[in-house]
């Protein structure tokens, strides 16, 4: 391009510096640019182009952009976390001021975030058994204590077999029952060092992981181990195996000896009940709530009116003298007001069936009801006198009952023998369509008995009533004749 055609170039030597200052706010003649830059903007290829190009960087944008969220989440605190899921809904706001000392419960170990740990899932919990010396009548004391744990905690214990393996870490997401001895063991052997007492059973958690729930870097446990010593167990009655089986299986669960264990199953001292006490089953009712699988107690929600311990304790006592007294406590989804149960609604939101309604014009008034809210599965229901907390009436709607390894139905020694140890009176009440009832009593225990036929029963779903602990006789068959009709 020659300087003429530039135009108002100054009259000096043109060097490249000078023609970059003189022509560095000189317009372009328009005749000589645009045409060609526009011609090619304007094709239908480079708007492909420019189309493809924005497609692709928009579907970067979709994949890259949750990914990188996603890893900023997973590494902020867990505060911030929380109080994101709080604000969203996904996390339940409870205090964590458990008050376990007043309430007669303590949990076992805490995450650090203040978090109790407690046994992962909301569904059935399998267990083996290294059977050993425990003889066939051990195996069904081990079924009734996790049936009454069970109901409690509201989960099913699913038996998956036995094993000869004595290592824990054998069976993942499982609970292993060890009859072993001092002389096997040396979990049992280290227990009785550190305690300088005499052992007669444990129980622990084993291999833990971190969950969101109910908060993040919480600890949860997916399987565990219960150790029960030879050298007690053959020398044990049938109530106070039962009794070591659920303490010890509580552990396992997630709770602790509690500071003042009076009537409950977690005490550390001898207890000899087979009955949960007020304070195990709050305790479980927490650690059932922590993994989302239940509400927590009125008395742990915010804004709950019941703020105070002494509050919480007062009306758990007045729960025990008083069976009336459900729906003025932070209790009520454990124990019923059974003033009302005829034309009251139960935890699940629809009306009672009629066996408990009649059980309940049965049973005396001034005995307890306390209601699992499993809401169709591991439903049961258990009136327990407070006076004697040993005397009680169970039924429940779920479980493994009876006994289907080559029984006959009419031998009624070797039912006994296979169920309950030996016994001072039994006798068949019921039978229809393969079912058969058996009444047996057994030093000052009095029971019931369900057997079932290899085709039609082994435990899958079939009502369960247990009449135990010195409940009167006639009592016994006004009961057997409410669930199963007259016989």
């Amino acid at each position: 391009m020659s300087k003429q055609e530039l135009g108002n170039i100054q009259d000096e030597p043109l060097t490249t510096e000078t023609f970059e200052n003189e022509t560095l706010y000189s317009p372009a003649p328009k005749d000589r640019v645009s045409s060609r830059k526009r011609i090619f903007h304007s094709t239908p290829d480079g708007i492909k182009f420019r189309i493809k190009l924005n497609v692709k960087k928009i579907l970067a944008s979709m994949i890259f952009i949750p990914i990188a969220a996603i890893l900023i989440f997973d590494a902020a605190p867990a505060s911030l976390k929380d109080s994101i899921y709080l604000k969203l809904g996904f996390q339940q706001e409870f205090s964590t001021d458990f008050k376990e000392d007043e309430l007669q419960f303590k949990f076992m170990a805490y995450s650090e975030n203040g978090i109790p740990v407690y046994f992962k899932g909301c569904g059935q919990i399998d267990y083996f058994i290294r059977q050993n010396y425990a003889s066939s009548a051990d195996i069904a004391i081990v079924q009734t204590a996790l049936s009454n744990l069970g109901d409690g905690a509201g989960r099913l214990f699913n038996f998956k077999g036995f094993t000869k393996d004595s290592d824990e870490k054998v069976f993942p997401g499982s609970v292993l029952i060890d009859f072993t001895s001092m002389q096997e063991s040396k979990e049992l052997r280290k227990a009785q060092a550190e305690t300088k007492q005499d052992v007669a059973g444990l129980g622990g958690a084993g291999t833990a992981e971190y969950t969101s729930k109910p908060r993040f870097n919480s600890e949860v446990t997916t399987d565990g181990t219960v150790w029960v010593n030879k050298e007690f167990w053959l020398e044990m009655s049938r109530e106070s195996k039962i009794n070591l089986i659920m303490h010890e299986m509580g552990h396992v669960l997630g709770l602790g000896h509690p500071k003042d264990g009076t009537n409950q199953i977690m005490d550390a001292s001898v207890y000899y009940s087979t009955s949960l006490g007020t304070g195990d089953l709050l305790g479980l009712q927490i650690l059932s709530a922590l993994g989302g699988c239940r509400e927590f107690p009125d008395y742990l929600k915010v804004g709950s009116s019941q703020n105070s311990a002494s509050e919480v304790t007062q009306s758990q006592s007045t729960q025990i003298v008083d069976s009336s007294a459900g729906s003025d406590t932070g209790l009520e989804d454990m124990y019923l007001n059974r003033s009302t149960i005829n034309s009251a609604l139960n935890s699940c939101g629809s009306s009672y069936p009629e066996v408990i309604q009649e059980l309940n014009f049965v049973i005396p008034s001034s005995w307890n009801l306390l209601e699992d809210d499993g809401c169709g599965s591991g439903r049961s229901h258990t009136w327990s006198n407070p006076e004697y907390l040993t005397e009680s009436v169970s039924l429940s709607s779920w479980a493994g009952v009876g006994w289907c390894q080559d029984v006959d139905p009419d031998d009624l020694d070797t039912i006994a023998s296979q169920l309950v140890g030996e016994v001072d009176y039994i006798s068949r009440v019921w039978r229809s369509s393969g079912r058969y009832i058996y009444l047996y009593s057994n030093n000052s225990t009095t029971g019931h008995i369900e057997i079932g036929s290899e085709s039609q029963f082994c435990g899958d779903g079939s009502v369960i009533l247990t009449v135990n602990d010195e409940v009167d006789i006639d009592l016994a068959d006004e009961i057997l004749e409410v669930v199963f009709g007259t016989f």
